[in-house]
């Protein structure tokens, strides 16, 4: 069964769950909570949390919480996930030196190296006829119809194309290689290098696909006090939630801020120990609310070259919000979202939805006493990678 279908049987099944419900239906008795055999045990195993599942949790907000769009990642490109770092490597190369890529016949060599787990996933070798799902899961197929085209869309893996002879030529030029040493660096890091008959060759490296760089701004005035708890939960759970290879960082502000690194860090084990540890020693010590101080900080310290998204956990309101609105509506472009979360029944609500509209991203409350996982759950799946939708209007007469 291919993955696209999962999607439409998850949905039909709640259908049928809901249908089957109505008419007082039951299911198998501890279907869930059977510690032998049971879902939690059975697909619990290999977690790295403790407690390993919640039995507490399958139930809560049931009835009351409507999960619509919120947490649901897209994917930048119609191919999976694993061709993706490599596509991006060579989009950067054709933007830097579009003149090389003009001849695609002076091309001899094209080399993609990857960890182990990507070069497992899409490095293998292939060949015509090919299958959509085939090309769709093929870094040789997506890194040739892109120096081809220029674009991989679902155009791309119409038979027609999937047929074309120049892109089978390219395709035998493509070698996929596993290299051991990116293992220790990211998930994701791929290094792109096009050689040429003329002896010149191009390359380029990137740490993870259009990687965000996650920065965690955590509010940590003397207002915050009673929500220190809170606040730290909120981190702990969003830290937990980055994909591994992402790059990320925590700034601390309230009259001043700080931030836990001079640069972001990788995600990986060592990097969310040292994270989580320097959550956990959180107090409200910071005078002050100096919010727009700190995301400012943030914009300039990320990486250029990355998509950047900026969580911000507050529990309060500030003076003159018309000024970090103003920046923000003057700095946030396509490659920056600010997603604010309010903690406490204090917050500003304009404060949050304010920052929210002029930083592009959306935003949350959580008043006391209230579940919190759950909502900062959604910004850890909602916010990772972003969409964007452009919609042209014409007339015909």
């Amino acid at each position: 069964m291919a993955k696209r279908m999962q999607h439409g049987f998850a949905a039909r099944n709640g259908l049928f769950a809901a249908l089957m419900s109505r008419e007082n239906y039951t299911g198998i008795d501890q279907v869930f909570e059977r510690p032998y055999g049971g879902y939690l045990s059975t697909f619990g195993q290999g977690s790295t949390y403790d407690p390993t599942y919640k039995e507490n949790e399958l139930i809560d907000g049931l009835g009351r919480h409507w999960r619509g769009i919120e947490g649901i990642r897209l994917k930048e490109y119609n191919s999976m996930i694993a061709t993706h770092a490599p596509f991006d490597c060579i989009t950067t190369l054709q933007a830097k030196q579009p003149e090389r890529f003009a001849d695609l016949g002076s091309v001899s060599k094209i080399v993609i190296e990857r960890p182990k787990a990507p070069h497992a996933h899409g490095g293998q070798q292939i060949g015509r006829p090919i299958t959509t799902t085939g090309a769709q899961m093929s870094t040789r197929y997506i890194a040739a119809v892109q120096l081809l085209d220029r674009k991989v869309l679902l155009e791309q893996f119409s038979e027609a194309n999937l047929e074309r002879d120049d892109t089978w030529d390219l395709i035998r030029k493509i070698d996929c290689v596993w290299n051991e040493e990116f293992d220790e660096k990211s998930a994701w890091y791929t290094r792109v290098s096009v050689e040429y008959t003329d002896g010149e060759s191009l390359v380029q490296e990137m740490p993870v696909s259009k990687a965000i760089g996650s920065l965690l701004s955590g509010y940590r005035s003397g207002s915050m006090v009673n929500e220190i708890p809170m606040l730290i939960s909120a981190l702990k759970v969003f830290l937990k939630s980055l994909p591994v290879g992402v790059k990320f960082n925590i700034c601390s502000f309230g009259s001043i801020h700080s931030f836990l690194w001079a640069k972001s860090r990788s995600y990986d084990n060592d990097s969310l120990k040292e994270a989580i540890a320097h959550v956990e020693n959180f107090k409200a010590e910071y005078c002050g609310t100096e919010t727009q101080n700190a995301v400012r900080a943030a914009i300039d310290s990320r990486f250029v070259d990355l998509d950047c998204e900026i969580l911000v956990l507050t529990d309060g309101d500030i003076c003159r919000q018309h000024e970090i609105f103003s920046y923000l509506n003057d700095t946030v472009g396509d490659s920056i979202r600010v997603l604010p979360l309010g903690i406490g029944d204090g917050v500003s609500t304009s404060l949050i939805e304010g920052v929210a509209r002029a930083g592009k991203g959306f935003a949350q409350m959580v008043g006391e006493g209230e579940k919190l996982d759950k909502k900062n759950g959604s910004y850890a799946g909602g916010s990772i990678v972003s969409a964007r939708l452009r919609l042209h209007y014409g007339v015909q007469i």
